[in-house]
């Protein structure tokens, strides 16, 4: 088990949602926190009656959410002028750095949703689309449905593999598995938006 994923897990158990959502905000928003493995964990808790798992999904998805908006403006508000001041001002100026802007701006999907998947640059690119700022309505659609998706995945991995999680965590950092797991759920997520879009 990842170090840093046995030294969480007691909180986990300890103080539940809380702990949950602290771990999957600040993951979100900074910090390396292996949030899509606590939820696996955590979820397979909820199997075993410890917590319930609709309850993990749920504080799972609104913990990430929150935490990707935090970062996306903190950096659309203060990011410009606290990055100039500790001396970035070229590179927020340079032509790569507004090429990857409007990479993001230009293709939410393949940047924004699929980042979800992808914890460690995942608050990078939500800083970017701040910084560039990124229409909030189109960053909020791929980051929610991806988050959505993201957190899914984790959830899924858990409530099906049960007590056996453990085992499986190796794989959950692995990117092939990640994706097969994060198309099914992005598929399914697709299908209800569009039914509800298509109803209205």
């Amino acid at each position: 088990m990842h170090s840093v994923t046995s030294l969480l897990l007691p909180y986990v158990l300890a103080y539940k949602y809380i702990a949950i959502f602290i771990i999957t905000y600040w993951g979100a928003l900074l910090l390396p926190l292996p949030s899509g493995t606590i939820i696996a964990a955590a979820t397979a808790f909820a199997t075993q009656g410890y917590l319930n798992p609709w309850t993990v999904l749920f504080v799972g998805i609104v913990g990430n959410v929150a935490g990707d908006n935090t970062g996306y403006w903190l950096a659309r508000k203060y990011g410009t002028n606290v990055l100039e001041r500790i001396g970035f001002r070229r590179l927020l100026h340079s032509e790569k750095f507004t090429v990857v802007e409007r990479q993001i701006g230009q293709h939410p999907l393949l940047t924004v949703f699929w980042s979800r998947y992808l914890t460690a640059i995942a608050p990078t690119v939500n800083i970017i689309a701040g910084l560039g700022k990124v229409n909030y309505h189109v960053y909020l659609f791929f980051e929610f449905t991806g988050e959505v998706a993201e957190v899914g995945t984790n959830w899924a991995i858990g409530f099906f593999f049960g007590a056996n999680w453990e085992y499986f965590s190796a794989y959950i950092n692995n990117i092939w598995m990640v994706m097969a797991f994060g198309l099914i759920f992005s598929y399914i997520v697709w299908k209800t938006l569009a039914r509800i879009h298509h109803n209205k």
